[in-house]
């Protein structure tokens, strides 16, 4: 009878400590999605140049004084937001010489996997300018 009861308060004791230690699984295997996510997030937010892309095309207007910039921004981020999206434009000779860099401010908003569209028309600084090219340089998360 005695080795029954013990058996049985060591079965008990057993089961208790199996279910909690699931459970204490389970929150921890929760808390390091959430850790990750976070750190994922946190890392996105930290480096928006890293994760937002802008490409397109240009071409020169009628007068030659001006650039007519048709862009695109893509935000390859996985859960970060960004809006006030700065770009760097890099103004270059028929040679491939930079002449200049201009930074331009697009006001949009961008979610994770969502390309927004944008036209500009920019003057040309002094010079020949004859190419240009153009990046994100930053960006405010939300």
């Amino acid at each position: 009878m005695k080795h029954t009861i013990i058996f049985l308060a060591c079965t008990c004791l057993i089961a208790c400590n199996n279910s909690t230690s699931t459970r204490d699984s389970s929150a921890s295997t929760n808390q390091s999605y959430e850790a990750k996510v976070m750190s994922v997030e946190e890392t996105e937010k930290l480096n928006p140049s890293k994760f937002l892309k802008a490409d397109g095309t240009y071409n020169e207007n009628f007068w030659g004084d001006k650039f007519k910039l048709r862009g695109t921004v893509t935000n390859n981020a996985t859960v970060a937001r960004f809006k006030d999206i700065h770009i760097e434009v890099i103004f270059y000779s028929k040679t491939d010489t930079e002449l200049g860099r201009e930074t331009y401010v697009l006001y949009e908003r961008v979610k994770p996997h969502q390309t927004i569209n944008f036209e500009w028309k920019l003057n040309k600084p002094n010079g020949s300018v004859k190419k240009m090219n153009w990046n994100v340089i930053s960006a405010t998360a939300e």
